[in-house]
Formats: C-alpha cells, sequence, structure tokens
C-alpha cells in the first residue's frame, strides 16, 4: 500500500470492505441552490447549501437505504466516482 493510500485508511472512521456487484443510486428530486463561486464556458461552481438526499440499493438485496451526496470525482476515461454518506445508526 502507498505511504498515501495508508494515511487515508488511519483518518477513516470507519473499515471498508470491498464490494462486487451494481449499485443503484435514486437522486431525489429537488432543486439544488448555493452561492455562485466561478463560471467558465465549460460549465459552473457553487457551493450548495443543503444535503442532497439520495436512495441507495446494494448488491445482492432489495433494501432502499437513505443516503446523502457527499463528492463526486472525476476518474479519467468519461467515469466518475461518487461517495455517498448514510446516516448513523440509531
Amino acid at each position: 500500500m502507498a505511504t498515501e493510500d495508508k494515511d487515508v485508511a488511519e483518518r477513516r472512521r470507519d473499515f471498508r470492505q470491498s464490494l462486487a456487484g451494481t449499485v443503484t443510486v435514486r437522486l431525489q428530486a429537488q432543486d439544488i441552490v448555493g452561492p455562485g463561486e466561478n463560471v467558465s464556458p465549460d460549465g459552473v461552481f457553487f457551493v450548495a447549501e443543503a444535503a442532497l438526499p439520495v436512495e441507495v440499493i446494494l448488491p445482492g438485496t432489495s433494501e432502499v437505504r437513505q443516503g446523502e451526496l457527499v463528492r463526486v470525482t472525476q476518474m479519467g476515461a468519461g467515469r466518475v466516482g461518487v461517495a455517498i454518506r448514510f446516516p448513523p445508526a440509531p
């Protein structure tokens, strides 16, 4: 494991395990509003002032879990990585 990867793993609050199969994420219809940061002919960047709620179905189950979209990262070759946070268990 590279040093950078090890440092990230040590900062994480919870253990991650590999996940095989397809994850389904449903974006709940709502307006996303926030102050603009910058704009160019290629796009716009702004900061949302609210949580972005989603529904998630993990592989091997039909259970719908509530979550919050927290990050989208360009992965290259037309792919994006999507990070969703689940609320803490009661």
